[in-house]
């Protein structure tokens, strides 16, 4: 009767319902992070995931509710507002690599605690107290796990150690907050709730592991063929690929762009005399240098390595005024920059071409107008933006 109690007849359906819907949420996250909309818009991105992903719990208990009604009548240590919400905390920190994942699962679980605090009554001063400081042995959990993701999803003793930890805490939590006496019968539940967690959890992990791993191959398959091995910047074919993306946009004039492309000043000269280990050295300063200005400025721009030390920035929602701004910015911090080589120092410079895309220019023509304009920076003396 015990195991039947475990293994009932929904129970299954319900284990693997999980891995489906965790890999779609995966699914759209990943493709909403390969749109960068995480780097261009955080917040906007931390909002989208937080609502997402209290969306997938909403989804799933419907869809949990739905198999098995009865779950509305059973003992509240049941109901998938439990159960599922310490499977999210302890999944979307392990498995999913949004770096601030474990905030939007604080958040969620912080409104299910206020839910919890003003659904059950009768709960007293001391009670809070300890509800309080249970509820920060859990966040700091998530904190716990975030730092330490690799470790526990590989490790299946460090895995089962935290997953244990977490349902004891939460299964504490819940007794306290319905103010029960412990009696064998609870004890009963509250074994065939950690029995279930557990079976849930190895599960859910085999099945993520079986849908990651052709994700995660093709992220890194994708990945190397659109990333520059060296600078890390992306490649010419992402380039031209992100344009044909962006042609409904220049066709329709429904959003500004502005394409800059530069080289470095006499970059033949710092190979031949200092070596092309440094010569290499600078370009992927540049890259960096290029990154930072347009990361802390807001500056929506996506970096490319167009071809030997030409570089190319191509600006979303920036006018030629703007970008000319951005490239200044980043022609003044590469002039900063101190390159040493034995006795001698020298610093590098770079000259750069912007031009603001017409809603009829071809990709070649985007292209050729951008290299028109880095020769007439060359012609007028190198190391400015024209």
């Amino acid at each position: 009767m015990f195991i039947l109690n475990i293994f009932d007849s929904y129970f299954l359906i319900r284990v693997f319902l999980m891995p489906a819907i965790l890999g779609f949420f995966y699914l759209v996250v990943y493709k909403l992070k390969a749109r960068n909309l995480d780097k261009y818009f955080p917040k906007m991105f931390f909002i989208i995931y937080t609502l997402f992903l209290g969306l997938w719990l909403s989804l799933s208990r419907y869809i949990l509710f739905f198999f098995d009604p009865g779950l509305l009548n059973n003992e509240a240590i049941f109901k998938p507002d439990y159960v599922l919400l310490i499977a999210i905390i302890f999944y979307s920190v392990i498995m999913w690599t949004y770096e601030k994942v474990v905030w939007s699962v604080a958040i969620i679980f912080l409104s299910y605690e206020v839910y919890f605090l003003t659904t059950f009554e009768n709960i007293l001063l001391l009670k809070d107290m300890v509800d309080i400081l249970i509820s920060l042995l859990l966040i700091a959990l998530l904190f716990y796990l975030r730092r330490n993701r690799e470790n526990v999803k590989y490790s299946l003793f460090k895995y089962s150690v935290i997953a244990l930890l977490i349902i004891l805490l939460w299964l504490l939590l819940i007794f306290l907050l319905e103010d029960k006496k412990l009696t064998v019968g609870l004890i009963q539940i509250y074994a065939i709730t950690i029995i279930k967690f557990m079976v849930t959890i190895y599960i859910v992990r085999g099945g993520n592991y079986l849908l990651l791993e052709p994700i995660e191959s093709y992220s890194l398959l994708r990945e190397e063929n659109e990333i520059d091995n060296l600078t890390k910047a992306y490649n010419r074919k992402k380039l031209i690929h992100v344009l044909e993306e962006l042609q409904i946009y220049r066709k329709n004039n429904l959003l500004n762009l502005s394409i800059a492309m530069f080289d470095v000043d006499f970059f033949k000269n710092i190979n031949d005399n200092y070596g092309h280990s440094l010569g290499d050295r600078v370009l992927i300063d540049i890259v960096e240098i290029s990154k930072d200005v347009l990361n802390s400025n807001k500056g929506d721009g996506q970096v490319f390595r167009f071809g030997g030390d030409e570089f190319i920035v191509l600006f979303r929602g920036k006018d030629e005024k703007e970008a000319l701004w951005y490239m200044e910015e980043i022609l003044h911090e590469i002039r900063k920059k101190k390159y040493k080589n034995g006795n001698s120092e020298f610093n590098i410079t770079i000259s750069c071409g912007v031009k603001t895309i017409s809603p009829k220019d071809t990709i070649n023509e985007v292209l050729e107008n951008a290299d028109f304009k880095l020769y007439e920076a060359k012609a007028k003396g190198r190391n400015q933006v024209a």
